[in-house]
């Protein structure tokens, strides 16, 4: 008799987490898409700035070739000898 109560006692434990885990999923389900909801606001403007930062970027590039097609003749000069 010990043996069957000992059994369903650890029966019972598992149906209790098994709830527990449920409701927690229900909860986590229910609550998910007001979070991205609310995440894609955020998502927009880093996309704004992502997009800023590479025009910045590609503006830069622009002004490094400008600065090395300007000095590219000067590259095809001989060198002096040395002293």
């Amino acid at each position: 008799m010990d043996i069957l109560a000992e059994g369903a006692s650890i029966v019972m434990v598992l149906a209790l987490v098994a709830v527990v885990l449920g409701v927690v999923l229900v909860v986590c389900w229910i609550v998910l898409p007001f979070a991205v909801v609310g995440l894609k606001p955020l998502v927009r403007e880093l996309i704004r700035e992502q997009q800023a930062t590479n025009k910045l970027i590609e503006a830069q590039v622009r002004a490094l070739d400008a600065l090395e097609a300007r000095y590219e003749p000067m590259r095809s000069l001989p060198s002096l000898p040395p002293a």
